[in-house]
């Protein structure tokens, strides 16, 4: 099987397309897309095959009716981290109408001054009065493809910021009342992404910082929406990122332009915005020794604003105490971390303790928290390893931090480290503080409200059930702990309170599929719920499905995963293609291996597929013009020398499909590997940088285009590479590697390999 076509033509059209993109991608993009993608849909040929997809998100069983008009039904579902869980749906045969009984933690956020527990999952957003005990959902997604996009909730509970997406990885950012459901726009066309909000907010909630065309602007949103909020070009503070400003409190802010660092009053963020060409960026508190790189580079504020960590490159943690100076002399770190090379970095946060710092850093499965030790030649010492990736969360006063664990959550005192009080009995989704006493406990069965002082524990309302049936009309719900609750509905509104029940009891209900009226059935491909009736005309309804069953198009995408000779990204890349249940191919080129010996085994290790890249990151139609025979021995020693390697290595062999670096390889070459047994997969390299786009005659596009063009005509092989790409990108498209894969999907896209 060769998964190319014919090379010669490809290449002689593909320079008419490069050409052709410059006359008219500025007026007219999504024709060239489409044309480029209905191009490169002909040039790949697939066999007539295809496997059943594992991206359905969604599965029903155990549909029962109870009653006159009650039906229930179990939905096993993956969350948008890659989690199964069990939801139970209920169904008033009636109206029609199917709600979620169990609500899944994925989000938690505590609004309305503490009186709300809002809570976001891959069914919608749903309230929990704190007083009454009731549930009712406010928002009913119409997908489960990974559209529970972020919120971030102002401290005070009054506004939230979110992405609400509009095409293929864009979105309008926009800022809501909590109380009244409405919303402004501040941004009509920003990048949308799952991991933040582009938004800061002032510790008292009342002014955002957020990004736009590559500047940052001020919002308050009480002016905002009472009508009162300056023009916008009135609001700017400069260009840049939100990573290269941060609050100190709410009566100040910290501000890194270049390698000087300014500080800026919150009074008069509206004097120094329209006088900014007058009075500057704000008071310069010191000077860096360096250019702080907003793309690549962090930054946090103490509280106090006199001191700071920057963190670079995703690698070096560094500390600058005491700020203050008049001289504009440069300062050096007072401590630097640099972060090991075996374990690559996927988040960071910096908690702060009386102005001195807690690092917190998360890797795939587990993370560290750091502090600095000493005063005279301080250092970092290695605080806590968590196994866990959850990101920490520090109390309103400063003084408490809630910390995952594998199985437990636990309260430890933010000085000392010293644990105050330990939740065990599940794991953890999420969780959140409501007041500096009070911490919501979002677990893999329930959801509890937890008193630190006291130690009292409340259950609240159910994430995950493991069976369900009906006891004389009423709904009784198993948990994986083997707790019984009986769920009700009043108006709307999910009602949880625990019963005792015992096993066998709960093993002896009847689950009958039909009663004298009506009988209910989940489809063969388990994605739909349906009731039919026994007398008259015997209709049948659907009372529920997952909208993944209606979007599929019938379209197969290979992902090609380009190891060239850089692993920066691997681990995310991992991590996203674990949490969409997305199975790729990984290419391997020889320097990859030999470079990244523990990176290569843990690729293999993992259920993607392994291929050849060769075995050296060379250009192999410009070594032939160079002079170098690429004959059959050359190749197939090439392939062969790969092989041994990735083997000795892994203890397990490549499949025998290769590429060649930068998809650039003379007709030959692709003749000789044939006769090894090898099939050649011929691409379009999008990811390439400007420098070698430019010099092998491809197209340059950024992420966000790719992503784009992809989602509308989606190709059958699609390329992400690894790393840092030689001669540099505006962007990377492995970082957007999850709207990537949540567009596709969208788009009724499924995913194979060769």
């Amino acid at each position: 099987m060769e998964l190319r076509g014919n090379s010669t033509i490809w290449r002689k059209n593909l320079t008419r397309l490069h050409g052709f993109k410059k006359k008219v991608l500025k007026t007219n993009k999504t024709t060239w897309a489409k044309n480029l993608f209905s191009f490169f849909a002909i040039f790949v040929a697939f066999p007539a095959f295809s496997i059943a997809s594992s991206n359905n998100s969604v599965s029903l069983k155990n549909a029962q009716i109870g009653g006159a008009a009650t039906v229930i039904a179990l939905a096993d579902v993956f969350s948008s981290n890659g989690k199964p869980y069990t939801a139970l749906l209920g169904s008033d045969v009636a109206s029609h109408k199917t709600i979620a009984l169990s609500c899944y933690p994925e989000h938690l956020e505590v609004i309305s001054g503490g009186k709300m527990l809002q809570v976001r999952n891959s069914f919608g957003n749903a309230l929990y009065d704190l007083s009454s005990g009731k549930l009712r959902w406010i928002d009913n997604y119409s997908s489960f493809l990974s559209k529970n996009v972020l919120e971030s909730v102002s401290s005070n509970g009054e506004w939230t910021a979110f992405v609400s997406r509009t095409e293929a990885g864009h979105g309008k950012l926009c800022v809501k009342q909590i109380s009244s459901g409405e919303s402004r726009v501040l941004d009509p066309f920003c990048e949308f992404d799952y991991k933040s909000v582009p938004v800061k907010w002032a510790s008292d909630g009342s002014i955002l910082l957020y990004q736009k065309n590559g500047a940052i602007y001020f919002c308050e949103p009480s002016a905002l929406f009472s009508g009162l909020q300056a023009d916008e070009r009135y609001r700017s503070l400069g260009e840049g990122t939100l990573d290269c400003v941060s609050w100190n409190d709410s009566k100040s802010l910290v501000r890194v332009s270049g390698d000087i660092v300014y500080k800026i009053d919150a009074k008069q963020l509206h004097t120094r915005a329209l006088y900014q060409p007058l009075v500057g960026n704000g008071k310069a508190i010191c000077r860096l020794p360096f250019q702080f790189d907003s793309k690549t580079d962090k930054f946090y504020a103490s509280p106090d604003g006199s001191s700071f960590v920057l963190i670079s490159r995703g690698s070096i943690v560094s500390v600058y105490k005491k700020l203050i100076s008049s001289s504009g002399e440069s300062f050096a770190p007072s401590a630097v971390l640099k972060l090991p090379e075996s374990r690559a970095a996927l988040d960071f946060d910096v908690l702060w303790s009386d102005g001195s710092p807690l690092i917190w850093v998360g890797f795939s499965y587990s993370s560290v928290i750091y502090r600095i030790k000493g005063s005279a030649n301080p250092i970092f010492e290695e605080l806590l390893d968590i196994d866990s990736a959850f990101r920490p969360v520090v109390s309103p006063n400063g003084k408490l931090i809630a910390v995952a664990s594998d199985s437990s959550l636990f309260v430890r005192d933010v000085k000392t480290m010293n644990v105050r009080g330990r939740l065990d009995g599940e794991k953890a989704v999420s969780f959140v503080w409501n007041g500096s006493d009070t911490v919501f406990l979002g677990g893999e069965s329930s959801v509890k409200e937890w008193k630190i002082s006291t130690g009292e524990v409340r259950t609240l309302f159910l994430s995950s059930v493991k069976d369900a049936a009906f006891s004389g009309g009423k709904i009784i719900s198993q948990t994986e702990t083997n707790r019984f609750f009986e769920i009700a509905l009043e108006e709307g509104d999910v009602l949880s309170r625990r019963v005792d029940f015992s096993k066998s009891d709960f093993s002896k209900l009847n689950r009958l599929v039909q009663n004298g009226y009506y009988r209910v059935f989940v489809s063969e491909d388990n994605s739909s719920l349906f009731v039919r009736e026994l007398s008259g005309f015997g209709n049948t309804t659907l009372l529920w499905t997952s909208s993944f069953a209606q979007e599929k198009n019938g379209k197969t995408v290979r992902l090609v995963i380009d190891a060239l000779d850089d692993a920066t990204g691997l681990d995310y890349v991992l991590s996203v293609l674990e949490r969409y249940r997305v199975k790729a191919t990984f290419f391997l080129n020889g320097e990859f291996i030999r470079r990244y010996p523990e990176e290569t085994r843990r690729i293999a290790k993992s259920p993607h597929d392994c291929a050849s890249m060769f075995f050296a990151a060379a250009d192999l139609s410009s070594l032939e013009k160079q002079g170098y025979v690429i004959d059959e021995d050359f190749v197939r020693r090439g392939l062969s020398r790969n092989e041994d390697e990735f083997f000795s290595v892994t203890g397990k062999e490549l499949s025998l499909f290769w590429h060649a670096p930068f998809y650039s390889c003379p007709e030959k070459a692709i003749l000789a590997a044939k006769k090894s047994g090898y099939s050649y997969v011929d691409a379009l390299p999008l990811y390439q940088s400007s420098f070698e786009s430019l010099r092998l005659g491809f197209p340059y596009w950024s992420s966000l285009e790719i992503i784009s063009a992809s989602a509308k005509n989606p190709p059958k092989v699609l390329c992400v590479g690894l790393g840092s790409v030689k001669g540099g990108r505006d962007d990377f498209l492995w970082e957007k590697l999850d709207v990537l894969l949540s567009e596709l999907l969208d788009s009724g896209c499924t995913f194979d390999t060769f």
